[in-house]
């Protein structure tokens, strides 16, 4: 099993680390990615576009002055918006969240595109509790939203039900049937306590 969680969007080339974790994958095994969205994190580029306007640097009182003036911006606006999380109020964890100097995001269309480039199969999304009873609700006929079409998903659900860094799980699909773990031509299990048997997918 290789995870990759908070390390490929820092990359230069995001699409360089997905190809050489691939080809580190064994037959049968799993990857599981954290990626940021582009529409969850859509307070975040605002928030850095004000920013860059202001011209603040990364510095510890650059940092707390311009926390305040993002809380003094009208509840419900982008910029407010941004202060309500729990990175916000420390200086290191606003500096990585605001500040960071290389980030790339993606959408789930995206994500679609480079699991084929690499030959992996969508197996679904670790979602927290929330976000699933959201989906559910929103979509009754679909589930919880961690399984099926990665398009569908994508296409139908807000950006507030998809989490700010989305985990998902992939499997090599050419060489998937050799493996000791599973029959031939059948999909392996997921590893214990990730993405279990409910979330996995009714097609792609």
């Amino acid at each position: 099993m290789i995870e990759a969680v908070g390390s490929l969007q820092t990359l230069a080339d995001p699409r360089t680390g997905w190809k050489v974790l691939s080809s580190l994958l064994r037959p049968g095994g799993f990857i599981f990615f954290g990626l940021y969205s582009e529409s969850a994190r859509r307070n975040i580029v605002a928030a850095r576009d004000f920013i860059a306007r202001q011209n603040y640097g990364g510095g510890a009182e650059d940092i707390r002055r311009c926390r305040q003036e993002l809380m003094d911006f009208p509840n419900g606006t982008a910029l407010k918006n941004v202060t309500y999380t729990t990175e916000f109020y420390n200086t290191s964890e606003c500096r990585d969240l605001l500040f960071h100097v290389q980030e790339h995001r993606t959408t789930l269309p995206e994500v679609k595109a480079d699991l084929a480039a690499h030959n992996l199969e969508f197996i679904g999304f670790e979602i927290d509790s929330s976000a699933r009873r959201q989906y559910a609700a929103r979509f009754p006929a679909e589930g919880d939203g961690r399984s099926g079409s990665l398009a569908r998903i994508g296409d139908r659900s807000s950006p507030d039900i998809r989490r700010d860094v989305p985990i998902l799980g992939a499997t090599d699909l050419t060489r998937r049937s050799i493996s000791s773990t599973s029959r031939k031509g059948a999909r392996p299990n997921p590893p214990p306590g990730r993405l279990g048997a409910a979330s996995r997918p009714s097609g792609s």
